[in-house]
């Protein structure tokens, strides 16, 4: 089993003798010796979080994509959900793009949740939203939300 380092984004490979069924503990990472707190529940991953960074000298911030550091927990299902709006992102070249909410619910397979049809703040370009490192990590940023629409407005990121 491998997962993918949250400071330098290399592939860890999870050592044998860690049960995947049942583990909560720390895996350092052998590029560069970040330490990840890692939970795992049936050979999946739940979260896992940076506990400490030990990188000197971080690669520039456009050669990688951004992830949540210094300790701030990332909910892989959460995350997940939202691959197929990613993924979609990413192959489509326009500049700008209007989504109705219900087109993003085809996309992903599932209902949105409540507060994206009622409050604009689940709509933020904040890595800490699950929903929104899906439009980021493709290149995209949302530029304008219509509640009462309900649609989203989203622009490429130059």
């Amino acid at each position: 089993m491998e997962i993918n380092c949250l400071v330098c984004g290399k592939n860890i490979e999870i050592p044998e003798f860690i049960d995947t069924n049942n583990y909560d503990g720390q895996i350092n990472c052998p590029s560069c010796q970040s330490l990840l707190q890692v939970k795992l529940v049936g050979a999946k991953l739940r979260k896992y979080e940076v506990v400490a960074s030990k990188s000197a000298s971080p690669a520039p911030a456009e050669s990688k994509p951004s992830r949540p550091s210094g300790g701030e927990a990332v909910d892989v299902e959460s995350v997940a959900k939202y691959n197929p709006l990613r993924d979609f992102l990413g192959g489509y070249r326009a500049s700008q793009l209007h989504l109705p909410f219900k087109q993003i619910e085809g996309i992903i397979g599932s209902k949105l949740e409540t507060a994206a049809y009622t409050f604009e703040s689940w709509w933020e370009n904040d890595r800490s939203h699950p929903q929104a490192i899906a439009w980021l990590d493709s290149g995209w940023e949302v530029d304008d939300v219509d509640l009462q629409k309900r649609g989203v407005v989203l622009k490429r990121v130059k």
